[in-house]
């Protein structure tokens, strides 16, 4: 019985694998490279998932919600991690991964078969799995109203069930430990046709549900929207280099995100590292090419898919030179061409001839597509009727991801990345401008405004050639007044000029001619509200943003300086632009703000100082606030550019930073807001610190890692900073827990008790804490007077975040 039990399975994973290996083949051709250079899978490369939870009463998740788990969890401790705090070690059946388009949903799905298949250590407990499920929602057929997972399996498995017949294969799923990956559950045909009895075979297993986020965020009421358990884990996978820029947006939707998944930090570095070991380059003359590239195209090359092709060219000695995306992906386009006449096209047919046959049906179906709200290319009658599908295959792969069904037809089609759809419904949209097939207006409609954020840009680079491009710029500042305009930061109503400066980028008439600027950019400079200006997190472009800057010193003079924001939160080395951009508007009346939060956090750990230099010469331009990490604070007091700072965040690291600033309140007529983030609190000698001048109006101080033993310097050094002044508007004192370092319940009653001078102060505690220890330092907290005292108890899955707060002016 046990031969037969072992032949079974052995038969159950010999048809299962050739399956899967053709899915990590088409998914993740990066991994396929591995396969066929020998070289053994890597530890994962990828983005770390946190615990996701829904709201349970409201619509939205309520602050203390949001904050219940900070936890993180690696792809390699996936299946041995347990969020709940129990005694017994019981791992959850149901895992649902939540994510957003382009977060790596499908790429992780794809990772996860191939250590299956190649090295099942790299996934701690899937040595001990005997049987892997993987089910592509996108490749099921879905003629019936319930979909049943165990007739797809069945499907998957002809030869195993002619041997053994379908209830021994049936009764083998149940008995052996199986483990069920459910990709794409949001797809439409399926998603409203599956339900817990579409897993019953699979009651008993292990399933883990790539979903996205948006998906169930939606649908409430879907069987398989998960809440937190001791059986069921819910994960969110952000796989964007940044916070979301667009989530701040007035009026826009969430899906404008969906551009914006890449790699960052050390994930980007090791997958550069990576593909290098495969492929036998030079790692650092790829990364230096790469850095080249990311001056201007700083978010388009952080996506995984466009660094393999980056090397991938690097390979054909065909370089990548674009700096805006409409030249990217008409580079990419020849680099497919080029590999596909060398490589794969069959040499009865003229390769030509259907390399451009086939990009038109991918045109004409990705506008059909996208006027329809769909992201799915094609479905299977479109298909049924496509001429030379077969032959063109090889080059449509490097665009499109097509999904087999189990009889090995394709069902549909997807885009490797959403810029793929983006480039060939504005090269349809090209083509029909071309032949007069239709008018501007009836393509670029004004009412899908929302719709043509992204893809605007992309029309205006690709049509820069074309004898109509005059009507299409006089069309795109219509369109763009009406994007422009609903730009805006929510917080602060600020003019977000991203959406501008890649139109402008992407029109080529950013340069003066007889030392006047073309009337587009006075168009549309016109079409951009003149409140303050923000540029966020994407792909950069300095010549743009220099002639919406200087156009706009010559319009506006004897008017207050334009203020502009930039606000990036991504790694100042994957930014190499940036000095270029500050640099391009050096010469305007413009009072510029810098804000670099990872910076000033100590997440990234790269000094600015060579920023501050690129500004520093002469011109009319100003720093007007400043956050992140300087070496050398002395800077901001070098230059005329620098010295009208009037705010600074800043990370402070040495006793020098510190009397650097000093030094700088001290003699500025301007600065009166301060904020320091001091790292290490036993690194500064309070004793030697200066008092902060009354001039500083609104002093914030956080301190990180502050412990029992260290209370004494933190608390002395916030004294010695704020001295015997009172601040007119703010006096806020935050304490930072960070890794290990942390404050038990007494070392806040010693905080409470020291009855330290401030409007404002905040403490972290962890939790669980004990009724005891709640009730003393609650009782503490009520005898303080004139202070809002809060104690944050950070959250946990059983402990919601809550805060113990101290009356003030009488009142709680």
């Amino acid at each position: 019985m046990e031969d037969d039990s072992a032949a079974l399975k052995d038969s159950i994973n010999k048809e299962l694998q050739k399956y899967y290996r053709q899915l990590v083949k088409i998914y993740r051709p990066d991994l396929e490279d591995e396969v066929k250079a020998n070289v053994p899978p890597c530890d994962p490369i990828f983005h770390d998932l946190e615990p996701h939870n829904f709201p349970t009463h409201h619509l939205k998740l309520r602050p203390e919600e949001r904050e219940r788990d900070h936890r993180k969890v690696c792809v390699s401790d996936l299946l041995i991690t347990q969020l709940q705090d129990t005694k017994e070690k019981v791992l959850p059946k149901r895992l649902l991964l939540l994510g957003r388009p382009e977060s790596g949903k499908t790429a992780l799905f794809a990772l996860l078969i191939h250590y299956w298949l190649h090295d099942k250590t790299k996934v701690r407990g899937l040595q001990n799995i005997d049987i892997l499920v993987a089910i592509q929602c996108l490749s099921l057929k879905t003629t019936s109203t319930k979909i049943d997972f165990t007739k797809d399996l069945l499907a998957l498995l002809p030869e195993s069930t002619n041997k053994y017949g379908q209830d021994k294969i049936l009764k083998a799923m149940k008995e052996m430990k199986v483990l069920v990956l459910i990709d794409s559950l949001d797809y439409d045909p399926v998603a409203s046709r599956v339900d817990e009895t579409s897993l019953a075979l699979f009651h008993n297993q292990r399933i883990i549900i790539f979903c996205r986020l948006q998906f169930m965020t939606k649908f409430t009421d879907h069987p398989l929207r998960y809440q937190q358990t001791q059986d069921n884990m819910v994960l969110r996978l952000w796989g964007g280099i940044v916070v979301n820029p667009y989530m701040n947006l007035q009026g826009f939707p969430e899906p404008l995100s969906d551009l914006f998944g890449g790699l960052s930090g050390k994930l980007f570095q090791d997958y550069c590292k990576r593909l290098c070991q495969v492929k036998n380059e030079d790692y650092d003359k790829f990364y230096n090419y790469i850095v080249k590239l990311l001056k201007t195209l700083s978010v388009e090359m952080k996506k995984p898919f466009n660094i393999y092709m980056a090397l991938l060219a690097k390979q054909k000695m065909k370089p990548i030179t674009a700096k805006t995306l409409s030249e990217l992906y008409a580079q990419w386009f020849e680099l497919w061409a080029l590999i596909y006449r060398q490589e794969v096209h069959l040499p009865i047919s003229d390769p030509r001839d259907l390399i451009i046959s086939g990009a038109n049906e991918v045109n004409k179906r990705a506008h059909k597509a996208f006027e329809n709200d769909c992201e799915y290319l094609a479905d299977e009658d479109n298909l049924s009727v496509w001429k030379g599908l077969e032959e063109i295959m090889p080059f449509l792969a490097h665009i499109l991801v097509p999904h087999y069904s189990a009889s090995g037809n394709i069902q549909i089609f997807t885009f490797r990345i959403a810029a793929h759809q983006n480039f060939f419904v504005a090269k349809n949209i090209e083509n029909q401008i071309n032949y007069n097939l239709n008018s501007i207006e009836n393509l670029i409609q004004i009412e899908n405004f929302y719709k043509l954020q992204s893809l605007l840009p992309m029309i205006v680079g690709l049509m820069r050639a074309n004898s109509q491009f005059h009507d299409v710029t006089k069309h795109t500042i219509k369109l763009g007044k009406l994007i422009f305009e609903n730009e805006l930061m929510k917080h602060c109503f600020d003019q977000i000029i991203n959406s501008a400066m890649l139109i402008l980028a992407e029109s080529g008439l950013y340069n003066k001619t007889d030392d006047k600027y073309n009337k587009f950019v006075k168009d549309l400079l016109a079409a951009i509200p003149k409140d303050a200006w923000v540029l966020l997190d994407g792909n950069l472009f300095p010549e743009a943003l220099q002639a919406l800057c200087e156009c706009g010193h010559e319009s506006f003079k004897n008017q207050k300086p334009q203020k502009l924001n930039f606000c990036f939160s991504g790694f100042f080395s994957e930014l190499p632009g940036l000095c270029d951009m500050l640099e391009a508007v050096r010469k305007c009346d413009i009072r510029f703000s810098l804000q670099m939060d990872r910076s000033f956090l100590g997440i990234d750990e790269h000094p600015l100082d060579d920023v501050i230099k690129a500004v520093q010469c002469k011109g009319h331009t100003s720093l007007g606030k400043f956050t992140g990490y300087l070496k050398n604070v002395k800077l901001l007091d070098s230059h005329p550019t620098t010295r009208r700072i009037y705010s600074i965040s800043l990370r402070i690291t040495e006793q020098e930073q510190y009397e650097s600033l000093y030094k700088i309140s001290k003699n500025s007529g301007k600065l009166s807001r301060v904020a320091i983030r001091i790292s290490d609190a036993s690194t500064i000698n309070a004793k030697k610190l200066k008092e902060l001048p009354s001039s500083i109006t609104h002093l914030t101080v956080y301190i990180e890692g502050v412990t029992d033993e260290s209370i004494g310097n933190a608390m002395a050094t916030w004294r010695a900073i704020r001295g015997a002044t009172k601040r007119v508007q703010r006096e806020h004192l935050r304490f930072w827990d960070i890794d290990e370092k942390k404050l038990s319940p007494s070392g806040i009653i010693q905080i409470i008790d020291a009855n330290l001078p401030a409007e404002r102060i905040d403490v972290p505690l962890q939790q669980p804490l004990s009724y005891y220890d709640e009730e003393r330092i609650q009782n503490k907290l009520y005898g303080i007077k004139g202070i809002d005292f809060t104690v944050r108890l950070l959250g946990t899955v059983k402990h919601a975040r809550r805060d113990l707060k101290s009356k003030k002016d009488g009142k709680l």
